[in-house]
């Protein structure tokens, strides 16, 4: 004789797997804080470390590029260090180019929240 699952132990799981789902949601996608405002998420937090690594990487190219220079200049644009891939030359979190300033060799990232990487 085959045994099925019963309404009540089905309905045990379902609850089990809301309760679940209302406490991690909210930590991977950032929730609301106590003030009103919208925290940051786990993943929030990676791509924002996805963005650090590459300016990092960026800005080892460039220093490269300016080392290899017979003259000791920067590069004029990002597009002359061949490094340097498309992924590389946007920010992960919003997809903005990064700003290259020739002058100083200095690249950053426009994004909101990331004026210090």
């Amino acid at each position: 004789m085959r045994r099925a699952f019963g309404l009540i132990e089905i309905l045990v799981v379902v609850v089990v797997l809301v309760l679940l789902a209302a406490v991690l949601v909210p930590r991977l996608t950032g929730g609301k804080t106590p003030d009103g405002k919208k925290a940051k998420g786990v993943i929030t937090y990676a791509k924002d470390s996805v963005c650090v690594q590459n300016l990092r990487s960026d800005r080892q190219c460039i220093e490269a590029a300016q080392a290899s220079d017979p003259d000791g200049g920067y590069p004029a644009d990002l597009s002359q260090v061949r490094e340097i891939s498309g992924e590389l030359r946007k920010c992960a979190v919003g997809g903005e180019p990064y700003r290259y300033d020739p002058a100083t060799g200095r690249i950053s990232c426009p994004h909101p929240g990331h004026e210090g990487f």
